[in-house]
C-alpha cells in the first residue's frame, strides 16, 4: 500500500466493478505508506514491510486464508510480486479465473521475479496476462509463446471530473513562488527512473521559472540537494503526495507539465496531464510515445531526450513564450485524452473477466 500508479488504477477498478454490480475488493499485500483520502474500504494483510525471506511464506500464509474465506471467482493482481504469489496460492486454491496485470516493462524487474513470473505464466498458473500498455507488451517479446498467448492490453483510465474541488491555490500555497514566476509542474515517485534530477539543472538557466514536484521517494533529500548545490533550492519545491482525486486540479495551475522519465510501463500521472489543459513536455521513451502520438510515425516536437538539459530548457522557453504553440498543445492533449477513460479501462478489464 503506497500512493503509486499501480495502486490508484487497482483502486479505480475496484470502484468501476463495483458501481457495474461485482461484489469486488481490494488487498494490500503489505502496507509501505498511507494513501491520502483513499476512497474505498480495504485490507491490508501486513502492516509491515518484507525485511527478510520468511516474510514471504508469511504473506502466501495470509493469502491462502483470505483467498480460501472468500471463494473468488476472479483474483486479479498487480505488479509481479503480488502476480507472483496471488496467482500461485489462487491456483492452489481452485480460482477459476487469475489474471495477472503487468504494470511496468519486464526490464525493470529483478531477476527473480522475471524468472517466476515467465515461468507461472507459461505454466498456466495465470490464466489471462493484461499488459497496461504496447511498450510494456512488447517487453517481454522475447517470452515463449505459452507466455505470450494469454496477453491482453488495457489502458489505463482516467475520470476528468477529478480535480473540480482542489481547496486551495498553488501561487497562494507556496511562498517561493514570485508573481513573475512561471510554474512547470510534475508529478511522480522521487525515485531513479523518473530523472527528475535533469529538471532541476534546467532551472540553471531558466530564472523565471519554478519547478513544482508533486510525490515522496529516496530521493528526496538527494533532489534537495542538487537543488542548493545549483543554487536554484528558492525555485524548487517538493509537495508531499496528495489526494489522487486533487491531482488534475493541482496541475491545471502549472504552466507546463513536465515528464522526462527514463522508463515507463504507461504513466497514470502523464495520463492524468492529457485532462489538466497543460501544455505537455515529455522524455522520447516508447511508453510516453504510445500516450503522446496518434499514429506510430507520429514526431511530436514535445518529446525530448531524457537526457539533454539544453533540449529541455529550450523547449520549456519556447513553449512560454509562444501562445499559440500553448494553445496547440493543450489541443492535442485534449484530442488524446479520449483514448484513456475510466471507462475503456472498466469495459477492458471487464472483457478478460
Amino acid at each position: 500500500m503506497e500512493p503509486g500508479g499501480a495502486q490508484m488504477a487497482a483502486i479505480k477498478l475496484m470502484r468501476g466493478l463495483t458501481k457495474r454490480g461485482y461484489n469486488a475488493k481490494i488487498f494490500f499485500l503489505y502496507s509501505k505508506r498511507p494513501i491520502p483520502g483513499i476512497p474505498i474500504q480495504f485490507r491490508v494483510l501486513t502492516t509491515y514491510k518484507p525485511k527478510h525471506l520468511w516474510f514471504f511464506p508469511v504473506l502466501l500464509f495470509q493469502l491462502f486464508k483470505v483467498l480460501k474465506k472468500e471463494k473468488p471467482d476472479t483474483v486479479i493482481s498487480f505488479t509481479y510480486y503480488a502476480n507472483i504469489m496471488t496467482q500461485l496460492v489462487a491456483f492452489l486454491t481452485g480460482v477459476s479465473s487469475r489474471i495477472a496485470s503487468q504494470r511496468s516493462v519486464r526490464n525493470g524487474y529483478p531477476f527473480i521475479a522475471k524468472i517466476l513470473d515467465q515461468l507461472l505464466g507459461t505454466l498456466g498458473i495465470y490464466t489471462h496476462n493484461i499488459m497496461v500498455s504496447k511498450t510494456a507488451m512488447d517487453s517481454f517479446k522475447n517470452c515463449p509463446k505459452a507466455y505470450k498467448r494469454r496477453f491482453s492490453v488495457v489502458y489505463n483510465g482516467i475520470m476528468p471530473e477529478q480535480g473540480n474541488t482542489v481547496p486551495w491555490n498553488l501561487r497562494e500555497k507556496i511562498d517561493t513562488i514570485r508573481e513573475k514566476d512561471s510554474i512547470i509542474i510534475s508529478v511522480g515517485r522521487l525515485s531513479y527512473p523518473k530523472n527528475h534530477q535533469i529538471l532541476i539543472r534546467a532551472l540553471e538557466n531558466l530564472p523565471s521559472v519554478h519547478f513544482v514536484l508533486i510525490g515522496e521517494g529516496e530521493l528526496h533529500n538527494e533532489l534537495i540537494k542538487l537543488a542548493i548545490e545549483k543554487k536554484i533550492e528558492k525555485r524548487f519545491t517538493i509537495l508531499p503526495e496528495v489526494k489522487n482525486d486533487d491531482v488534475i486540479g493541482i496541475v491545471s495551475q502549472g504552466d507546463i507539465f513536465v515528464f522526462p522519465s527514463l522508463y515507463e510501463g504507461m504513466s497514470n500521472s502523464l495520463i492524468e496531464a492529457l485532462f489538466a489543459n497543460i501544455p505537455i513536455l515529455a522524455s522520447n521513451i516508447p511508453s510516453n510515445k504510445e500516450v503522446l502520438c496518434e499514429n506510430a510515425d507520429d514526431q511530436p516536437g514535445n518529446l525530448l531526450s531524457s537526457n539533454d538539459v539544453f533540449a529541455w530548457q529550450n523547449a520549456i522557453s519556447s513553449i512560454l513564450g509562444d501562445q499559440a504553440k500553448r494553445d496547440d498543445l493543450v489541443k492535442q492533449a485534449r484530442r488524446l485524452s479520449k483514448r484513456f477513460t475510466i471507462d475503456k479501462m472498466i469495459q477492458g478489464f471487464e472483457n478478460v473477466i
